[in-house]
C-alpha cells in the first residue's frame, strides 16, 4: 500500500511540481533578473510563513485517521467544521501580521513592488485556509481526492500566468495573485469534495488532550518548518547580501530545490496516515518502513543531482531570460543539499506519527547552522552551497543512525498497510 499511495501522491505533486516548474519558467523568462528575485523572495516568505499550515495539515490528519481508524464518521464532520473556524482565524491573524511588517521585510529584501509585498499577506492566508481540506484528505487517504485538487490547482495557475502574460501585464504582483487565485479554487474544489461524503453528529473525541495537542502542534509545526527554513532562508539573507543577479539565479537554483522536496513529501504524506492508524488501532509499525521510503527517495533523489551535475547550464538557460554560466555549476551541491533535506523531512513526518520527536534539537541546530554559514561564506556562492550540502547530509546520518537503532531493537512486525 505505501508504494500504491505513494505513485498516486507522486502523480498529484508530480502534475502539481509540473505545473509550477513551468509558472517560474514563465516567470523567469518574461521577468527581468531582479524581478524574478523579487518573486523568488516572496515565495521564500510564503514558504517560510507556511510552517503554521503545515503543522495544522499534519495535526489534522492526525486526528482525521485516528477518527477513521476507530470508524467513527459521525465525529468527522464536527472535527472538520472546527478546523476550519480555526484555520479561519489563524489565517486572519497571520495575514494582518504580514501585512503590518510588510515595510519593514520588504525593504530589507530589496522588494520595489509594494503591491507585491502587501499580497503576499493574502498569499500566506490562502495557504493557511487551504490546510483543513488538505489534512482531510490526506488523514482519511483520499489519495485520489488529494491528487484531483493539487493538479487542478496547478493547471489553474499556469492558465491565469498565461493569461497575464499574453495581455502584457506580467509584473510580480500579477504573478503573486495568480498563486492567491489557484490556492483559494483548490480549496474551494476539495472542501465540496469533503462535505458529500460527511454526516454531523458525535463527538469529535481525538485521543489527545491539550496538553498533547500543542506539544503535537508545536512539534508539527518545527517538522515542516524545518525544510521550509532549508530551503527558503538561505534565499532570503542572499537576496539580501547579495546582487540581484546572483539572487536571480539562487531563485532557479530554489525551483530545483522544492521539486526535489516534494520526492520526501511525496513518501512522506503515504507514510504519515498509515503510521498514526496502525498505532490507533493498536498496531505496530516497524521502524523499518521508513528505510524503504528512504531507497524510494534516495533512488529518485540522486538521479536529480547527477542531471543538475551534468547539465547545469541547460537548465539555467531553460529557466530564465539571461544567465551567467559560471553559477550553472554549483545547482550540482545545491540539489544534493536538497535531497538531505527531503530525507530529514520523511523522517521527521514518520517520527512525528509515533509521537516521538527526537527530530526538533538537531533540526533547530541545522537551521541555525545554515543561516550562520550563509552569512560567514557570504562573498562565496560555491562555499554556501557546499556548506549547505555537508551540513544538511551531516544532520541526516545522524537520524539515519538514531532509527537504525530502532530497527535493531524491534522484532520484526506486520505493518498494516
Amino acid at each position: 500500500m505505501l508504494v500504491k499511495n505513494s505513485a498516486i501522491i507522486f502523480s498529484a505533486l508530480f502534475i502539481s511540481s509540473v505545473a509550477s516548474f513551468v509558472f517560474q519558467i514563465m516567470m523567469g523568462k518574461t521577468l527581468s533578473l531582479g524581478d524574478f528575485g523579487q518573486l523568488s523572495a516572496i515565495l521564500a516568505v510564503q514558504g517560510i510563513s507556511s510552517v503554521l499550515p503545515g503543522g495544522l495539515i499534519l495535526l489534522y490528519a492526525r486526528h482525521a485517521a485516528t477518527l477513521r481508524a476507530r470508524k467513527d464518521d459521525g465525529a468527522l464532520r464536527t472535527l472538520y467544521d472546527r478546523s476550519l473556524r480555526e484555520s479561519a482565524l489563524a489565517a486572519l491573524v497571520s495575514g494582518v501580521a504580514v501585512a503590518a511588517a510588510a515595510p519593514w521585510w520588504s525593504q530589507w529584501m530589496h522588494i520595489q513592488s509594494g503591491s507585491a509585498a502587501l499580497l503576499t499577506a493574502l498569499l500566506v492566508a490562502s495557504y493557511i485556509i487551504q490546510a483543513p481540506p488538505l489534512a482531510f484528505v490526506r488523514g482519511l487517504q483520499h489519495f485520489w481526492l488529494f491528487a484531483g485538487g493539487m493538479g487542478g490547482s496547478g493547471v489553474l495557475k499556469v492558465a491565469l500566468a498565461a493569461a497575464v502574460i499574453a495581455a502584457g501585464i506580467n509584473t510580480v504582483s500579477n504573478a503573486v495573485i495568480a498563486l492567491i487565485v489557484s490556492t483559494l479554487l483548490s480549496v474551494a474544489l476539495l472542501h465540496m469534495a469533503l462535505l458529500r461524503g460527511m454526516t454531523g453528529g458525535g463527538s469529535a473525541a481525538h485521543g489527545l488532550s491539550r496538553k498533547e495537542t500543542a506539544i503535537f502542534l508545536f512539534s508539527a509545526m518545527a517538522g515542516s518548518v524545518f525544510p521550509m527554513i532549508y530551503l527558503n532562508a538561505d534565499m532570503i539573507l542572499i537576496r539580501s547580501i547579495m546582487p540581484a543577479e546572483i539572487s536571480g539565479h539562487y531563485g532557479a537554483f530554489m525551483v530545483a530545490g522544492k521539486m526535489v522536496l516534494q520526492l520526501g513529501q511525496v513518501v512522506g504524506i503515504a507514510l504519515f496516515p498509515a503510521v498514526v492508524a496502525g498505532s490507533a488501532a493498536g498496531g505496530a509499525i516497524s521502524p523499518a518502513i521508513v528505510f524503504r521510503g528512504f531507497g524510494l527517495v534516495l533512488a529518485a533523489g540522486l538521479c536529480a543531482v547527477l542531471l543538475a551535475f551534468q547539465y547545469p547550464e541547460f537548465y539555467l538557460r531553460f529557466m530564465l531570460k539571461s544567465s551567467d554560466s559560471t553559477i550553472a555549476p554549483f545547482l550540482g551541491w545545491y540539489t544534493l543539499a536538497a535531497v538531505a533535506v527531503a530525507l530529514l523531512f520523511l523522517e521527521s513526518n514518520y517520527s512525528l506519527a509515533r509521537h516521538r520527536y527526537g527530530y526538533l534539537i538537531p533540526g533547530a541546530l541545522a537551521a541555525a547552522a545554515q543561516v550562520i554559514g550563509i552569512i560567514r561564506f557570504s562573498g562565496s556562492l560555491e562555499m554556501i552551497v557546499k556548506f549547505q550540502a555537508a551540513l544538511f547530509w551531516g544532520v541526516f546520518l545522524i537520524r539515519a543512525v538514531v532509527l537504525l537503532r530502532e530497527v535493531k531493537a524491534v522484532q520484526p512486525v506486520s505493518e498494516g498497510i
